[in-house]
């Protein structure tokens, strides 16, 4: 007998949830403004210095990355590139933004507007972005997809085209329909939002509020992200898978 009650106690512990583990914030506002900033997720032990109000928090952020040292600057400059470009920068990209410390949506967003001129870049980029996926090349038809949209980064259009290829014959068809990225993307580096933590950090970037409509979804927070709409209306920050 008390063997017996010895073995059930161990597996009672063994299947009780370990009492050190924290559940996951739903919205972590911190850890959103730190990817805004340098392109990608804090550490966790970065995470547990990053505190205070999120506009605080950028100008904080901001102003350590302009005085890090260069070759930290430099991997900001180079994760915006591959995220709207979908290529590293050439050493004439590279000296272009030396000594600037830009945030890494800073230069994603000035690199998203110069995609808007009609040229070969954009049209890379598709390739980039269709290779990378679906491993094939991008379609005439899906050319003309793009061209006649709003412009994305190659980030954001790998997770519309995974997103779109779910739901059809990606070898088969051409991309149509609505330009739609999910939070769960796994072309994509995401952190989840509150409406009112999504609300408060476009207010700090001086970007417009998102529509209160669910159905216009667009709450994607990134360079042109405006341009693509979130399943389910979720609001999130979004960078390039890593």
């Amino acid at each position: 007998m008390k063997l017996f009650a010895a073995l059930c106690l161990a597996t009672a512990a063994l299947l009780a949830p370990a009492a050190s583990a924290a559940p996951a914030k739903l919205s972590d506002p911190h850890a959103a403004v730190f990817m805004l900033v340098h392109g990608r997720i804090p550490t966790d032990t970065e995470r547990a210095t990053l505190a205070g109000k999120p506009a605080d928090l950028w100008r904080t952020l901001g102003n350590a990355l302009a005085t890090a040292p260069e070759s930290a600057r430099r991997t900001v400059v180079e994760r915006a590139y591959a995220d709207v470009l979908g290529r590293a920068p050439s050493p004439t990209d590279l000296q272009r933004w030396q000594g600037q410390g830009k945030t890494y949506f800073a230069i994603s967003s000035e690199l998203a507007c110069e995609l808007e001129q009609p040229t070969a870049e954009y049209r890379a980029v598709m390739e980039r972005a269709y290779r990378r996926v679906l491993d094939r090349a991008v379609y005439p038809g899906e050319i003309e997809y793009w061209s006649r949209r709003p412009v994305v980064t190659f980030a954001l259009m790998t997770g519309c085209i995974d997103d779109w290829a779910r739901r059809n014959q990606p070898g088969l068809m051409e991309t149509a329909g609505t330009a739609s990225v999910s939070v769960n993307s796994a072309w994509l580096t995401t952190l989840r939002l509150s409406p009112a933590d999504a609300d408060q950090l476009r207010a700090t970037l001086g970007l417009p509020a998102a529509p209160r409509s669910r159905a216009a979804g667009r709450n994607v927070i990134a360079a042109a992200g405006e341009n693509v709409v979130s399943v389910g209306g979720v609001h999130f920050v979004a960078a390039g898978r890593q």
